[in-house]
């Protein structure tokens, strides 16, 4: 990477970026409907997930920075899923998308497990990136392990949310939430 940023930080403030996020949402989603529901998937057909690599945070022995690969393909209508990667020849990466976690026999969005206050993009500075009706997006997102207090083998999936049409992003009540399939926090043998 030419970036001076170490991919360290970086994974670690998108991790921070990302759960500021989730808790706009679920404040969001809270006051305009009362309460944050899962939808049908009338917009994606299949949501695939791949664990790219886990790497460790040298600074803290505990932890490791898990970035995976979510393969979106649309049902029969375009889908719209906002990019937010720094930088266009960059592999696209996830906007609206939370960690969860099954706690008893239910999904939950994974709470960081420190205290952290990061900035959050603007939504204005989304890329919008129409995945045509048929088609296929692909799309990173990272996490810290730590940051989560998730420790290997426990199962995990990412919820994304997804529009119908890219002037509709900004409206959250447009936004559909599609599953990706479970899949288990990796380790990373030192």
């Amino acid at each position: 990477m030419t970036d001076k940023q170490p991919v360290s930080t970086r994974r670690v403030h998108i991790g921070l970026s990302l759960s500021f996020l989730f808790l706009l949402f679920f404040l969001l989603c809270s006051l305009q409907r009362g309460e944050c529901r899962e939808t049908d998937h009338t917009l994606a057909e299949a949501v695939s997930v791949e664990v790219v690599y886990a790497e460790p945070n040298y600074e803290d022995p505990q932890d490791v920075f898990v970035t995976v690969r979510v393969r979106i393909r649309a049902a029969d209508k375009p889908v719209v899923i906002p990019d937010c990667a720094e930088k266009p020849r960059t592999e696209k990466e996830l906007c609206l998308a939370f960690l969860q976690r099954s706690k008893g026999g239910k999904w939950q969005n994974a709470k960081p497990a420190v205290w952290a206050v990061e900035g959050v993009e603007n939504p204005d500075t989304w890329k919008p990136l129409t995945v045509e009706a048929g088609g296929a997006g692909v799309y990173l997102y990272s996490f810290s392990t730590e940051f989560f207090g998730i420790r290997p083998g426990v199962p995990l999936r990412i919820a994304i949310s997804v529009w119908p049409e890219g002037a509709s992003i900004k409206d959250w009540q447009a936004a559909e939430t599609v599953f990706s399939p479970v899949f288990k926090c990796p380790s990373f043998s030192r």
